[in-house]
């Protein structure tokens, strides 16, 4: 794998600049957005976010690129199952396996996955019967007052 970006918030400009260093070498640039739209921007040109933390992971997968997570707290592998990509999360003592993961399959057909999985994950039936639920007590409570 070639690292091309490393992207942090400005709150992790110390431990960025850790990871930074061991990527070293030539392809490897250190980027800190100064605003959404682009931190946006940057994630729309990734071919893969590798997440750390929760919002990396779901904007990565908003902004359409593949994702997987490598982290050792529970709430980024817990979003990946509920939108059915669990097997995209890893925690650090699998690094390797995460590496040939990505070499078995590259990115193109991770996403290809990750978009079907998370298109028909079990969520969005959820979040409709809620949306529903919700505009039926609208409506009693509208007929009450």
């Amino acid at each position: 794998l070639e690292f091309r970006r490393v992207l942090f918030r400005s709150e992790d400009a110390l431990p960025a600049q850790r990871v930074f260093e061991r990527l070293g070498g030539e392809g490897v640039e250190l980027y800190v957005p100064s605003s959404f739209e682009q931190l946006s921007g940057m994630l729309r040109e990734c071919a893969l976010v590798v997440a750390s933390r929760l919002h990396a992971g779901i904007l990565g997968l908003a902004e359409g690129a593949p994702a997987v997570g490598f982290c050792p707290q529970p709430k980024l592998r817990r979003f990946f199952s509920t939108v059915g990509i669990e097997d995209y999360s890893f925690d650090l003592n699998a690094g390797a396996r995460l590496l040939h993961r990505l070499d078995e399959a590259g990115c193109a057909a991770i996403f290809a996955e990750q978009r079907d999985r998370v298109m028909h994950a079990p969520i969005w039936a959820d979040r409709k019967r809620v949306r529903l639920e919700l505009g039926s007590l609208a409506g009693r409570t509208a007929r009450c007052g």
